[in-house]
């Protein structure tokens, strides 16, 4: 693509691992665990603007599948904490910044994030559509599991009696089984050279974060 910026793949991932190495330290000592809560909203918007440097094409579908994945985030979340419906009964703090009615606006984005990388590694591993659909969703469910204990012990949300329902998990699981049917509808696959990197950071972060609890 004409005037794109190239930057090479290695160094984007030097620095997600930067990113999350001093993410996870930064939340482990008091005199700056303050700050870096206030930079969460941040540090996932710089994960999907990292990943989508690595991204083949900007096509109209495209832009349309990571529209209606911010919407329908947006929206289930709005139904979850409204109504208990989806995912239970839950509140957000105020970690994760400005909030519309309630609803992080930054929640949205963390879809698109999540959504895109379990999106593309299950194109690699299966061809078939109900199969990729299938895994991208368990992927989604997998990588909560490291979240939500997170989430609730630095106030991003706060389950009712501060328990996760096995509700969240079934809801997550049907709610991106939506958002990847959709993406087979709109485009068949997409491939990204960071998408591993940015979920099994992810994942690793969050998991060396509930062990360090």
């Amino acid at each position: 693509m004409k005037g794109k910026v190239n930057i090479s793949d290695s160094l984007l991932t030097t620095v997600l691992l930067i990113l999350y190495a001093v993410g996870v330290a930064g939340l482990q000592f008091s005199e700056t665990k303050s700050l870096f809560l206030a930079m969460v909203p941040g540090f996932l918007l710089v994960n999907l603007i990292i990943l989508l440097f690595k991204h083949e094409s900007f096509t109209k579908s495209f832009g349309l599948w990571a529209l209606i994945t911010y919407v329908i985030g947006f929206s289930a979340e709005w139904v979850g904490v409204h109504t208990g419906l989806i995912f239970g009964r839950y509140v957000y703090g105020p970690v994760l910044g400005w909030q519309l009615d309630e609803i992080p606006l930054i929640i949205g984005v963390n879809w698109v994030l999540l959504a895109y990388a379990s999106r593309d590694i299950a194109g690699r591993v299966f061809k078939h559509p109900v199969l990729r659909i299938l895994f991208a969703a368990v992927l989604m469910v997998l990588l909560d599991l490291q979240i939500e204990p997170v989430a609730q012990e630095l106030n991003f949300w706060i389950w009712a009696d501060f328990q996760i329902p096995l509700q969240n998990y079934i809801g997550w699981f049907g709610v991106s089984v939506l958002l990847f049917s959709l993406s087979e509808w709109l485009f068949k696959r997409w491939y990204n050279p960071l998408s591993v990197q940015v979920y099994l950071g992810l994942y690793v972060f969050f998991t060396l974060l509930r062990l360090m609890q």
